[in-house]
């Protein structure tokens, strides 16, 4: 009877906490890092209990290599020295825990997403409200005023935008378990997809508002049943932007800022379309300017990189202009300066494999409701790794716990599709 009760009550701890990871993240870096920690200890310790087999498949095995490679060229470029840096690195492992951790679960029947699904929805929900409450009533359950940055539970970090692109597909996925009826599914996908859309348009992130549409388009091209909601919800969603963008001098500056740098990279003053402009142009915003450094600093360490958070480090040094950063924000060119090019083929084929063997392999499958799980999954995957856009750091405790916590959630269709085929 004890055995039988300790299994529950750890099952229902560790679903409880992976459930949290929601509201982990806007509670901030502490939090979260609290969480995954408990996760991986608690997860552990269910493997050994259960005697659960940790498995080191190829994609296991590329992945754990390429944590591995991290950890070596960082520890070659700090001197063989044990720094703060060194052990920065290290605990970029609890990613990789995380990862195995979850894969085993799975694979076992253990954990169960439904609740995690449903606290995505609800924080969703909440801070697209609080938002969009805030820019048009001036009321914030937050308690910031009117005249602050609309960042709802935030507060003055902007990431509220980033926030709701890595949810807003599980807030998809929560609205089709939760109901059955298809017309509720159907206005309840109506009116979450426009709050988070103009809820990341009042948090004036552009890329993560350009990357949710991305994402619905996605969806419309291939997600049939819900085709119409998604093209009518993004017809809305472009009645209201344009009136919010004609009346908000702010919003029209930001987005004008970047559509018009985008206008003036890819045509002349005939408005005909350059292919040299790029290259004349398109370094002359910040974000230009970083990429452009951290493309030339990848040059000087091709193959193993120059360690964890080498861009802040080495950036002021090597500039070919003033513009440095923490990171290159561009998760593709982090990878290759931290890693060089053995860690960009080891997570680039990693992901490949992931794409090919599970994803895709799942939408060939005879199930509806798991060819429309694999669907959303999938479109929201392509979404988080699209490599020709601004990011935030993959290494960081904020963004980087959102990604790799996405690549974590993916292992439950890898987990799934290979119980299947035994």
């Amino acid at each position: 009877m004890s055995l039988f009760f300790n299994y529950f009550q750890s099952k229902s701890v560790v679903n409880l906490l992976i459930a949290l990871i929601p509201a982990s993240v806007v509670a901030g870096s502490l939090i979260i890092n609290l969480n995954i920690l408990f996760i991986i200890i608690l997860g552990f310790f269910i493997i050994l209990k259960e005697n659960f087999k940790l498995e080191l498949n190829i994609e296991n095995k590329l992945l754990s290599i390429f944590f591995l490679t991290i950890i070596v060229s960082t520890f070659i470029n700090n001197n063989y020295s044990f720094d703060l840096l060194f052990a920065k690195s290290l605990f970029l492992l609890r990613f990789l825990f995380l990862y195995l951790i979850f894969e085993t679960l799975f694979k076992n029947k253990y954990l169960n997403l439904d609740f995690f699904f449903k606290l995505s929805l609800f924080f969703g929900s909440l801070i697209s409200i609080d938002i969009t409450s805030n820019y048009f009533l001036g009321i914030s359950l937050s308690g910031f005023t009117k005249n602050a940055n609309y960042n709802s539970l935030f507060g003055t970090e902007r990431i509220a935008g980033g926030y709701l692109q890595f949810i807003f597909p599980f807030m998809v996925i929560s609205i089709i378990k939760i109901f059955e009826r298809k017309n509720i599914q159907l206005i309840f996908i109506f009116v979450i997809t426009n709050l988070v859309l103009i809820a990341s348009l009042i948090s004036l992130n552009r890329m993560p508002l350009i990357m949710s549409i991305f994402f619905i388009i996605l969806l419309i091209i291939f997600y049939k049943k819900l085709r119409l909601v998604f093209f009518i919800s993004l017809i809305t969603f472009s009645f209201f932007s344009s009136i919010i963008y004609k009346n908000d001098k702010i919003i029209e500056n930001r987005l004008s800022s970047f559509y018009g740098h985008v206008s003036s990279v890819t045509k002349n003053e005939n408005n005909n379309i350059l292919k040299s402009d790029f290259f004349s142009k398109g370094y002359s915003s910040n974000h230009g300017k970083m990429f452009l450094n951290s493309f030339n600093l990848f040059k000087e360490k091709i193959w193993y990189g120059g360690g964890l958070k080498s861009f802040r480090i080495n950036c002021p040094n090597f500039a070919i202009n003033k513009i440095c950063s923490t990171h290159p924000h561009n998760q593709v060119l982090e990878i290759l300066n931290d890693t060089g090019l053995i860690g960009f083929i080891l997570i680039f084929t990693f992901i490949i494999l992931i794409i090919k063997n599970y994803l895709i392999q799942g939408l060939k499958r005879n199930q509806k409701l798991d060819k429309d799980f694999y669907i959303i999954l999938l479109a929201g995957f392509l979404m988080i790794i699209w490599p020709i856009k601004s990011t935030g750091s993959i290494f960081s405790t904020s963004y980087g716990s959102l990604a790799w916590i996405w690549i974590a959630i993916i292992s439950y269709i890898k987990s799934t599709e290979e119980i299947k085929k035994r």
